[in-house]
């Protein structure tokens, strides 16, 4: 495994958990706000949107939430038919492969 490759990965380690905590930091600004302590919920949305952009730049490198995004949604939806799984993909490798002819040009 190169240098990129383990930089990469251990990214992803970090993203884990900023992914989850995001949702308890929502659900606390939630709170803060329906009991009125605006000054306590300013902070928690400062940390939030600290959070939303690291997870954003991290994704840029890692690709982690869309390939999650992906896992889940076969997971919830094992009734979708391979004829539509297939289409999904064949999408997904189009976008790519667009991209990587814009990077070679």
């Amino acid at each position: 495994m190169n240098i990129d490759e383990q930089l990469k990965e251990l990214l992803r380690k970090i993203q884990i958990p900023a992914n989850e905590n995001l949702v308890r930091i929502i659900e606390i600004k939630k709170k803060l706000i329906n009991t009125q302590n605006f000054e306590e919920a300013i902070i928690i949305n400062k940390i939030e949107k600290a959070l939303l952009d690291f997870i954003s730049i991290a994704d840029t490198i890692t690709k982690h939430s869309r390939t999650i995004k992906i896992k889940e949604l076969f997971k919830t939806n094992n009734n979708m038919n391979q004829t539509l799984k297939e289409d999904f993909f064949d999408e997904e490798i189009k976008k790519i492969g667009a991209k990587v002819q814009l990077l070679m040009e």
